[in-house]
């Protein structure tokens, strides 16, 4: 009775294989696939080689066993075509998600890190960035020197800051 062969059956060398020898080969798994406990690999025996349409493990010729090297590295090039084409599908998706990402962030108004200062406030700390002391800056705009010194308190709550020149810098740095 002829044994009717089975459809193709990917081989893959067993660990302690040393050679491409059919007897040596075992069903290959996919990527990332464990096996099952009847999946696991097992010697291949002369009716494991029949059933991948051979005749005797032992009456095969070098040209054959190359045929069986070929036939598992075309296998392996399409596991490792699948797992690209995968990979590349999720990167379309991330960059997509990243894209519109991008686009809502562009346009949303930039926030101010600080409450809004008051005219005067501005018209203050321009006069403070110049280097002008409270009292010249109170004389330029015809305040007294307490009133100035009350704007740049209010000036360093609101803007969070710890001197005139963190002031400036946040102020100033980010309009001019």
């Amino acid at each position: 009775m002829t044994a009717t062969p089975a459809p193709f059956t990917a081989l893959t060398p067993r660990p302690d294989a040393t050679d491409r020898h059919p007897a040596t080969l075992a069903p290959a798994t996919p990527a990332g696939h464990q096996p099952k406990r009847h999946e696991q690999h097992q010697p291949a025996s002369p009716t494991t080689a029949l059933s991948v349409g051979l005749k005797k493990p032992s009456a095969l010729s070098k040209a054959q066993i190359h045929r069986i090297g070929i036939v598992q590295d075309i296998t392996d090039a399409k596991l490792a075509q699948e797992a690209l084409q995968t990979t590349s599908a999720e990167l379309e998706r991330r960059a997509s998600e990243l894209q519109q990402l991008a686009l809502r962030t562009a346009a949303e108004p930039p926030t101010t890190p600080y409450a809004p200062l008051t005219p005067r406030q501005i018209e203050i700390l321009q006069l403070i960035a110049q280097g002008l002391t409270n009292a010249a800056i109170g004389e330029r705009l015809f305040l007294t020197e307490g009133t100035v010194k009350w704007h740049l308190r209010q000036i360093m709550v609101k803007t969070n800051s710890r001197n005139r020149a963190e002031a400036i810098a946040r102020v100033l740095g980010t309009t001019q």
